[in-house]
C-alpha cells in the first residue's frame, strides 16, 4: 500500500520541494467531539487505511476493553452487564478522541490528521495512542481544575440560582467524582446556559467541562466592563418584565448584556440602558435585512474598540457571538418583535 501523503508531493531539479504536501483528509468531515470514528472513517474513503486495517484497531479495542472489564470487577469476572460494557467501550474511544486531538493540536501542519492516523495503524498503535490519551485526560483535568481556582476572580455576583450552583458546586462536584480510570467520558450538567453552548453540546467529560469553564470567564470578563450594579439592575428588569426572580432566570446574563450595549450603541448612546424613545432609531438602523450582519458586525467592532478589549480570546468570542446575534435581529424584525430583544429602563431615565 503506497503511503498517504508522499505521493502528494514533488521535487524540481534542485532537490527542494515544489508542490506543498497536501492531506487526502478533509477536515471539514472531521468532528472533535468523535474525533476518532470520523477521522478513522474519512481515511478509509480517501483510500488512506483499509477495511482489513479498521478491523485491526477494532480487534486492539477488544482487547483493551476485555482488560478494563477485568480491572472493573477487580477480576472477579470477564464479563459486565450491556450498559456497563457499552460505557467502558465509549470510555476507550474518548481517550483515542483525546489522543488525536491532542497530537493534531501539537502537530497543526497540513498532514497532522494523516500523521495521527499513521500512530493509529502501527501494531500497538490503539493500545499506545490509547494510554496516552488517558494522560492527555488526566493532564486536561488538572488544567481545568487550576482553571476553575480562578473563577471566583472574575465571578459575577448575582443572585442567579442556575449561575451559582453550576459555579459553588456542579463544577466541584464534577472534578470530586471524576472517574478518569474508567469512565473519562462522563461529563456533569451545568444548568447555567452559555451564549455559545451550541459549540460545545456534543463534547463529553473533561473537554466539556474545560471548553465550558472557558467560555464562562470569557463572559464573565465582558460583563466585568460594566459596574456590577448596572448588570444587577439590568438582569432584575429583564426578570420583572417576564413575571421572574432574578434567582429563576435560566437566561444566559452574557447574552442580555451585549444585546443591550449594542442596541444602545446603534442609537447612539454609550449607556447600557436604553431609553423607549430610543426604539425607533435602534429599528430603523435594521429594517434592511440584507444589510444587518454587516451593520451588527461593524457596532461589534466599534464596540470592542470602546470598551477597548484586547483579549484576543474574548474578542473571537464576542465575533462568533456577534453572528448569532444577527439572526436574532433579522428574525425579530421579519415577525416584528425587535422590541423584545431591547431590556428598557423607563425609571432609570426619568428626570
Amino acid at each position: 500500500m503506497t503511503k498517504h501523503g508522499k505521493s502528494n508531493t514533488g521535487k524540481n531539479s534542485a532537490g527542494n520541494n515544489s508542490i506543498t504536501e497536501r492531506t487526502k483528509i478533509n477536515p471539514q468531515n472531521i468532528d472533535v467531539a468523535n474525533y476518532f470514528m470520523t477521522l478513522t472513517t474519512e481515511a478509509v474513503s480517501a483510500d488512506i487505511l483499509s477495511e482489513n486495517e479498521i478491523i485491526y484497531m477494532q480487534s486492539q479495542i477488544a482487547d483493551i476493553l476485555a482488560d478494563k472489564i477485568w480491572q472493573y470487577t477487580r477480576g472477579e469476572s470477564t464479563s459486565v452487564s450491556s450498559e456497563t460494557a457499552s460505557d467502558l467501550i465509549e470510555s476507550i474511544v474518548f481517550a483515542l478522541d483525546f489522543f488525536c486531538i491532542s497530537a493534531v493540536k501539537s502537530d497543526g501542519g497540513n498532514l497532522a490528521n494523516d500523521r495521527c492516523v499513521e500512530m493509529l495503524r502501527e501494531k500497538a498503535g490503539i493500545k499506545y495512542c490509547y494510554e496516552k490519551g488517558l494522560e492527555h485526560i488526566a493532564q486536561a483535568a488538572y488544567n481545568a481544575e487550576n482553571l476553575y481556582s480562578k473563577l471566583p476572580e472574575t465571578r459575577l455576583r448575582t443572585e442567579n440560582t442556575a449561575y451559582n450552583v453550576t459555579i459553588n458546586k456542579s463544577f466541584s462536584l464534577f472534578f470530586k467524582n471524576y472517574d478518569l480510570r474508567f469512565f473519562p467520558h462522563k461529563s456533569a450538567r451545568f444548568d447555567y446556559p452559555l451564549a455559545l453552548s451550541g459549540e460545545i453540546y456534543k463534547y463529553k467529560g473533561i473537554l466539556y467541562a474545560d471548553e465550558y469553564l472557558r467560555y464562562l470567564i470569557l463572559e464573565n470578563e465582558f460583563c466585568s466592563l460594566f459596574e456590577t450594579k448596572d448588570i444587577q439592575r439590568l438582569i432584575k428588569i429583564y426578570a420583572d418584565n417576564y413575571g421572574f426572580t432574578v434567582n429563576d432566570l435560566m437566561e444566559n446574563i452574557f447574552e442580555k448584556v451585549f444585546a443591550n450595549i449594542l442596541l444602545s450603541l446603534s442609537a447612539g448612546s454609550n449607556s447600557l440602558f436604553i431609553k423607549r424613545e430610543q426604539y425607533n432609531k435602534i429599528s430603523d438602523n435594521f429594517y434592511n435585512e440584507a444589510e444587518t450582519g454587516r451593520l451588527i458586525h461593524e457596532y461589534t467592532q466599534e464596540l470592542i474598540i470602546k470598551l477597548k478589549i484586547v483579549n484576543p480570546e474574548l474578542q473571537k468570542y464576542i465575533l462568533k457571538y456577534q453572528k448569532i446575534f444577527a439572526e436574532f435581529i433579522v428574525d425579530a424584525v421579519r415577525h416584528e418583535h425587535l422590541d423584545t430583544l431591547i431590556i428598557y429602563d423607563d425609571i432609570f431615565y426619568q428626570d
